[in-house]
């Protein structure tokens, strides 16, 4: 049985303005194994990133279990520069290969969600007042795969060892890629707000690697009810430029989708995520 839910969200007039409005929106709180992949640009010197991280932590509150956030920091500049004096530095060459690949936006904050190009938008980027209306469409539709993470961590040596089990549910063809992401929550660093610049600002979903390929790597075509086991090693760093890495805060994403060469679609079809840490 699906659950009802009326999330009241505040969503900004405009694309980079720092009004906001409360607005009651119907939420669809699903049962079922559909995980939606949620790619927030933001910047440290963007006023209203600030209300989209916001909401985000509201729509995580509605979808527990069905929603996934990566937060990419880039050098498009401007606002998506830190703030001046900030102590790191979360602007990511990976992250900004990811964007040029999805699409500039006009403006940030700017969301992809599930890489999908919905009716009636010109791309795959997004404003934050449609975030929550289609992740609600998406949150619905029924997985054509199943993507399980399970982490291998040794505190010792700092050494990670992913396995992302896939499970076709029906025959999938195509190019298919396999995206698998490092992110970290928990980081303070300052951050521009409506209220100001605060320098103790919590900063959540932190893109930090690209664990697979940028552009995914490839699949291939799969059949249904064979599984897949993919795995990857991966050295966490103590530290770079955008922080220390503390395993307890960080989490591997991953999610299944079409490459989109040649003009094809991106959709993903469905995300996976674990804490590198249980």
């Amino acid at each position: 049985m699906q659950k009802i839910k009326f999330l009241f969200l505040a969503v900004p007039f405009l694309f980079f303005s720092c009004q906001e409005k409360i607005v009651p929106i119907t939420i669809i709180q699903p049962e079922g194994d559909r995980v939606v992949v949620l790619e927030e640009f933001s910047g440290g010197s963007c006023v209203p990133c600030a209300n989209a991280h916001a909401e985000i932590e509201n729509l995580l509150a509605v979808y527990p279990d069905n929603l996934v956030v990566i937060t990419m920091h880039t050098f498009v500049g401007g606002q998506g520069n830190p703030v001046a004096g900030s102590q790191y530095d979360f602007r990511n060459q990976d992250a900004h290969d990811i964007l040029s690949n999805l699409g500039f936006p006009q403006g940030i904050p700017s969301g992809v969600v599930n890489r999908k190009h919905f009716e009636g938008e010109v791309g795959l980027q997004l404003g934050l007042p449609s975030w929550s209306g289609k992740i609600a469409e998406e949150v619905l539709e029924q997985p054509k795969i199943s993507v399980f993470v399970e982490n291998e961590y040794d505190e010792n040596t700092r050494s990670l060892q992913i396995n992302v089990n896939l499970l076709p549910l029906e025959d999938l063809n195509g190019d298919l890629r396999l995206t698998v992401v490092i992110t970290e929550s928990g980081i303070i660093n300052k951050q521009a707000t409506p209220d100001g610049v605060e320098d103790n600002y919590v900063h959540n979903h932190i893109f930090r690697d690209a664990i697979s390929s940028v552009e995914g790597d490839a699949l291939g075509n799969l059949k249904a009810q064979e599984s897949k086991l993919v795995t990857y090693s991966y050295t966490l760093p103590e530290a770079d430029g955008a922080g220390p890495w503390i395993p307890e805060n960080c989490e591997i994403v991953a999610f299944v989708s079409y490459s989109g060469q040649g003009g094809e679609d991106k959709d993903v079809l469905q995300g996976g995520h674990a804490k590198l840490i249980e």
